[in-house]
């Protein structure tokens, strides 16, 4: 079986429903993360933006995507 696959078939129901608990709110962070990222685009977006705030934004959205990547390597573990 490859490391990123479960057989959830071998755990009982309460093991089952704690995994997609977890699950659940790793993805649930994730869509946060992603919801803050489309509002920096937005930001960054405006004419009214000037280049050293477009680079705090740019900065921010970057270590978001860093968030996002390190929660999803995350999931195979549960």
């Amino acid at each position: 079986m490859d490391e990123q696959e479960w057989d959830l078939s071998q755990l009982d129901e309460a093991q089952r429903q704690e995994k997609l608990q977890a699950l659940d709110a790793k993805l649930a962070q994730i869509q946060e993360l992603l919801q803050r990222m489309e509002n920096l685009a937005q930001l960054a977006s405006r004419p009214e933006c000037t280049p050293p705030r477009r680079a705090r934004l740019q900065g921010e959205f970057h270590r978001l995507k860093g968030e996002i990547d390190r929660v999803a390597d995350s999931l195979w573990v549960l």
